[in-house]
């Protein structure tokens, strides 16, 4: 029989709620002009999609540009984004934009098990048996998708057919399988099969990123399985994210430093964006067993606006960086003539400073003994205390951001 326990009847529930919200028993997951960008929807654009549709391309904040790389002949690399966490620097690609939505919900996956060990470890059926394949339960189609998933393992005969189960309802069904709950999970589902290459970033352009060997195996082009036919996914691990006894994903915030223009303009400045590692004023600090952190990855973004004195380190060796800047409108600190002389090991000992904002960075960049002294924008807890919540401006835009890279080592993905 299937377990009655409160996790299986959160399942139950969330299998039966967009039936329940189309009558009323249920809040509908987001107002109606909210909308989610997913992979699928990124390759649609990048072909052209919505060119004269305003509303299908992505918020200002996110431009394509951030999440796709083209490679040409119809393969595509997701963009690795730089983030800055005090003293460590991070790197994250991002598979879902979302907007004008307030929360998202864990849903069920399944995965199919022929008992457990003698440890009480399930069993998993060997790679290659299509009855090892995970099943989803919503599709990228729907404004209940996300995803972030709870794993139950479902046991079944060990010598059950391996087309028997393919589809929540199969499962669902069969009131001889048990039901176990287990470990969250982030497997983010994309229908473009085979498009969707390993991570790549602009090292150039942010000299903060890893070099690829810091950077996490992306597991690509996994298969499951949705209402009985297969469909991709790209597999980031379990344990990334966390949620409440109502399902609802835990939202962390990720800072986009912003600079407020003569005419009043708020400005992205264009540099690494902060990681939060808990609510706003929470003061938590960030676990990462294993190199693995256990936030993030699903984020809210808010400007975070400076003061007219706080600056970019960008100095001249690194042009892209500062072009980037200016073209945001942006000024762009004077640094002292020795700074802008180094090169080799001795620019490299600055490199990971450079795109971090300084409060005072107007005049701290002014000599290599001031530059020591500068008061840094690159944590939650420094932008909580330096900036103040009314300079927080939390914005409509969520982003599922898992790290890959993180405190210049790679993230696991287990």
């Amino acid at each position: 029989m299937i377990a009655r326990s409160p996790a299986a009847l959160a399942l139950c529930l969330s299998l039966l709620a967009p039936a329940l919200a189309t009558i009323g028993c249920d809040t509908p997951p987001a107002r109606p002009s909210a909308r989610l960008w997913t992979m699928d929807d990124y390759v649609a654009l990048s072909k052209g999609a919505g060119e004269n549709n305003p509303e299908a391309q992505l918020p200002a904040l996110m431009p394509l540009g951030m999440v796709l790389t083209d490679d040409g002949a119809d393969h595509y690399r997701l963009t690795l984004g730089p983030t800055m966490l005090g003293d460590y620097e991070g790197a994250y690609i991002t598979t879902e934009v979302w907007q004008g939505f307030d929360k998202v919900w864990v849903q069920p996956l399944y995965v199919l098990t022929s008992g457990r060990s003698a440890d009480g470890a399930p069993i998993r059926f060997p790679a290659g048996d299509p009855r090892s394949r995970p099943i989803f339960t919503v599709g990228p189609e729907s404004a209940f998708y996300s995803p972030y998933w709870q794993t139950f393992y479902v046991e079944i005969a060990a010598d059950a057919p391996a087309d028997k189960y393919r589809s929540s309802r199969d499962v669902v069904n069969d009131r001889s399988a048990v039901l176990t709950p287990g470990r969250g999970r982030l497997a983010s589902l994309i229908r473009a099969k085979g498009v969707i290459a390993s991570p790549v970033g602009d090292r150039d352009r942010y000299p903060s990123l890893p070099a690829s060997e810091k950077v996490g195996p992306v597991k690509l082009g996994g298969i499951g399985y949705l209402d009985g036919v297969e469909i991709e996914y790209i597999d980031l691990g379990e344990d990334g994210f966390d949620w409440d006894q109502n399902l609802v994903v835990e939202e962390t915030p990720l800072f986009v430093p912003a600079w407020r223009d003569a005419t009043g303009v708020l400005r992205p400045m264009e540099v690494p964006t902060v990681g939060g590692t808990g609510p706003l004023y929470s003061n938590r600090p960030g676990l990462f067993p294993m190199n693995r952190p256990h936030y993030g990855s699903y984020w809210r973004l808010y400007l975070a606006e400076v003061p007219a004195a706080a600056r970019a380190f960008a100095p001249p060796q690194f042009p892209k960086v500062q072009q980037a800047l200016q073209a945001a409108g942006i000024p762009v600190a004077n640094v002292d003539p020795s700074i802008a002389k180094l090169t080799g090991a001795d620019l490299a000992m600055y490199q990971a400073l450079v795109g971090r904002v300084a409060l005072d960075g107007a005049s701290c960049f002014s000599s290599e003994t001031a530059l020591a002294a500068c008061t840094w924008l690159d944590s939650q807890p420094a932008i909580e205390m330096h900036l103040g919540l009314n300079a927080l401006h939390k914005t409509d835009i969520t982003v599922t951001c898992p790290f890959v890279s993180y405190a210049g080592n790679p993230v696991p993905n287990p």
